[in-house]
């Protein structure tokens, strides 16, 4: 679909979400590579349709954080990237329940800070 449409959305937003899949699995490195990659997809989608994959961003940044454990700067910024994509979920319609974010592994990592 992308060969044929490279702005087609849900197709950018699901391929991130497989290449999140693969990096759960992943060592390091190469999950690195793949949380990259996805989050790249992913802001491609969102300047074409915001809102619509800031929740993956959210998790993006929170498995990241969770994976690879910055600190300082880059730690603050990937929450304020997991805070502000949350918040751009929510004003689009696409945030789950409050339960759901309360069991959502990808987000462990910032909880007690949202």
């Amino acid at each position: 679909v992308l060969a044929v449409d490279a702005a087609h959305v849900t197709t950018l937003n699901n391929y991130a979400a497989l290449l999140i899949e693969r990096a759960r699995s992943a060592s390091e490195g190469d999950a690195m590579g793949l949380l990259g990659r996805a989050k790249a997809l992913l802001y491609k989608a969102q300047a074409l349709a915001p809102g619509f994959p800031a929740y993956n961003l959210a998790c993006v940044a929170g498995i990241q954080l969770a994976r690879f454990g910055p600190t300082g700067a880059a730690r603050d910024k990937l929450v304020s990237e997991c805070k502000f994509s949350l918040l751009e979920a929510w004003r689009a319609g696409g945030i789950p329940s409050a339960n759901d974010l309360a069991q959502d592994e990808d987000l462990a990592a910032v909880r007690d800070e949202l």
